[in-house]
C-alpha cells in the first residue's frame, strides 16, 4: 500500500488513473483517505458484514433500483461504517440468481444463500448482491 500512493504522488494528475479499484482490503478509511486527500477517485468493495446486510436489506424496500448492465440493477446511499470518520457513498449492485429460464446459477447461489430467508422454488425471485463505497460520482 505505501508504494500505491508514492507511486501515485509521482504521476503528473494528466497521467494518474481514472479510479483506483480494490476488493473488500481496501475499502478502509486509512485507504480511502489517502485517495480523498490527492482528489483520486476510488471503487471498494465492501465485506457483506452485518452492517451491510442491513443496508443492503433497507436498500431493497426503499432503494430507487436503475439497470447497471449485464443483468445487474443498483441503487445507493450514504453509510457511516464503524472504523470511518465520515459516511461515503455506498452502492448495492443486485442480479437475479436464476436467469430469463429459470434456471439456477448455482456460483450465485451458494454465495448468497446465508443472506436469503425462504427456500429456493422455482417462482422465487432471489439475488446474489455486492456492496460498493465510492467518491466518484460516475
Amino acid at each position: 500500500m505505501p508504494y500505491l500512493f508514492s507511486w501515485l504522488d509521482e504521476l503528473p494528475i494528466e497521467q494518474r488513473p481514472r479510479f483506483i479499484r480494490g476488493d473488500c482490503n481496501f475499502g478502509t478509511d486509512a485507504v480511502m483517505h489517502e485517495c480523498e486527500t490527492r482528489q483520486q477517485d476510488y471503487l471498494f468493495k465492501l465485506k457483506q458484514s452485518p452492517t451491510i446486510k442491513r443496508f443492503i436489506s433497507a436498500q431493497m424496500q426503499e432503494g430507487e433500483w436503475e439497470s447497471a448492465g449485464q443483468g445487474w440493477h443498483g441503487c445507493e446511499g450514504e453509510l457511516k461504517l464503524m472504523g470511518w470518520k465520515q459516511s461515503r457513498r455506498v452502492i448495492v449492485l443486485r442480479r437475479k440468481i436464476r436467469d430469463e429460464m429459470g434456471l439456477l446459477n448455482k456460483k450465485a447461489a451458494s454465495s448468497q444463500l446465508e443472506f436469503s430467508f425462504i427456500t429456493m422454488d422455482s417462482d422465487v425471485e432471489a439475488y446474489e448482491y455486492a456492496a460498493l463505497v465510492t467518491n466518484s460520482t460516475d
